[in-house]
């Protein structure tokens, strides 16, 4: 079973590096031994949680 924490991680990993690539997020979330279904679970509970960020140097 995956935490909250984990999902975290690969929504923060998928926009920062499979995002950017062109990687579908189901893609993103095979190569990385996780079902898209659970994510997508996690995802839709969360996501008025999730806000994007602009970081500038």
């Amino acid at each position: 079973m995956f935490s909250e924490k984990d999902f975290e991680r690969l929504w923060f990993l998928y926009k920062t590096e499979g995002e950017p690539k062109g990687v579908s997020i189901n893609s993103f979330c095979i190569s990385n031994n996780i079902p898209y279904t659970a994510f997508y679970d996690w995802f839709k509970k969360t996501q008025k949680k999730v806000v994007p960020v602009e970081v500038k140097k």
